[in-house]
């Protein structure tokens, strides 16, 4: 019933575009104003699937959360004043990004099993070695590294018929510090997006990080140790995701990672001086403006939610000369909590003109320290989103 009414909104709304076309052929007229994520005539808020909404059309979790308007108010103007362009993915795993209405949706469940055939061997791009459809064609995702010569415990991407899958039957892993999945795991979106939204589920272990290391300090390469109840000691890096603008390829040429324009890196660290201790995004960027920026909306840490799933949704926009990140934090109800809100980077004069258009998961911790016998150093990800559009409340409406 959703698919179909959905279908028919997308139908009734290329009807519409096509017999105003042909009246504006004929008479002088101005074209209709194009669809936004900001409630006009086809936005998201037309969706059959109930999207809650504030007064000013943004993302809430029922009242509590702040608005995924994505602030802004006092933005510059967009660098692409026309309608946004779609990116381009990738075969997909599945019908879910037309079922639900997203521009690309990994549940991995339509993905082979897959793990790495060779030891370590840096970054790899090469199409014949990444994950396959279960026909055993080529799937959307198009980079990973892997850094370990140890022989892997399981599968990267599988059914792990346990609290490793969020739902469905498989998941994937990502592990910096083994061999349990590739350290980077990295999607290529094509011409890319001025702003979109990322949402993943993710299971990362409490144990993940350290609550003290050898030698009194978290550096260099020391033996870390988990002791439960402890606090998390402090630890400089610990890479979660990688955002990429105007990237070539799947291969973004700098140190064959990075975008040579700007790029974001979402770590997750122990902040001991926020309201809320504890485990907390950060964003760092790269370019004329490398500032980090911490979580700032109430300073909620994620320590209550490691040991389990939950999710993330990022916002990401490209002003001309700037770039504004805001990031949620879901729990398993759908309920929401803004941790970053309207946090703003100057770009380098190269970056002028391109879009977002190359993402990973993972990346290293900087050598900090290394994971010891009571750390795990493997977490898993589920039901990858990439829209123009919002996603949280419209996904877990989706799948109760």
């Amino acid at each position: 019933m959703l698919q179909d009414a959905n279908r028919a909104r997308r139908e009734s709304a290329s009807a519409y575009a096509a017999l105003a076309a042909l009246v504006c052929g004929l008479v002088a007229c101005e074209a209709p104003p194009a669809a936004s994520d900001g409630g006009a005539a086809m936005s998201d808020a037309g969706l059959v699937v109930p999207s809650p909404m504030d007064a000013g059309g943004g993302e809430v979790d029922g009242g509590s959360a702040p608005a995924d308007a994505g602030g802004d108010a006092g933005r510059a103007p967009r660098v692409d004043a026309g309608p946004s362009r779609s990116a381009m993915f990738g075969p997909q795993s599945s019908s879910a990004a037309a079922d639900w209405g997203f521009d690309f949706v990994e549940t991995f469940d339509g993905l082979s099993d897959w793990v790495r055939t060779e030891g370590s061997v840096g970054n790899v791009h090469d199409v014949a070695r990444m994950p396959k459809l279960l026909d055993g064609s080529d799937s959307a995702w198009g980079y990973y590294s892997a850094w370990s010569d140890a022989t892997p415990p399981s599968s990267w991407i599988g059914a792990f018929g346990d609290e490793r899958v969020w739902r469905g039957t498989k998941s994937a892993a990502i592990d910096l510090g083994g061999a349990a999945g590739p350290s980077r795991f990295g999607l290529y979106m094509g011409e890319g997006y001025d702003e979109f939204h990322l949402f993943f589920m993710v299971n990362v272990p409490r144990n993940e990080f350290p609550t003290s290391c050898a030698g009194g300090r978290c550096r260099d390469g020391a033996t870390g140790t988990y002791t439960e109840g402890e606090s998390y000691a402090y630890f400089g890096s610990w890479k979660f995701n990688t955002f990429n603008l105007g990237c070539p390829s799947a291969l973004c040429p700098d140190r064959d990672t990075y975008s040579e324009h700007w790029h974001l890196v979402a770590h997750l660290k122990q902040n001991s001086y926020a309201t809320d201790p504890g485990i907390m995004i950060r964003m760092e960027g790269h370019g004329d403006d490398s500032m980090d920026r911490w979580a700032n909306a109430g300073d909620r840490s994620l320590n209550d939610l490691l040991g389990d799933w939950f999710g993330i949704k990022y916002h990401v926009t490209q002003l001309d000369g700037e770039t504004v990140f805001d990031a949620w934090v879901y729990d398993q109800d759908g309920t929401a909590t803004q941790v970053l809100e309207g946090q703003r980077w100057t770009n380098p004069a190269s970056a002028r003109g391109q879009r977002w258009n190359q993402f990973f998961f993972g990346g290293n911790n900087s050598n900090t320290y290394s994971w010891g016998p009571t750390m795990q150093s493997v977490y898993y990800i589920d039901d990858v989103i990439i829209d123009e559009g919002r996603i949280g409340p419209r996904y877990f409406e989706i799948i109760r």
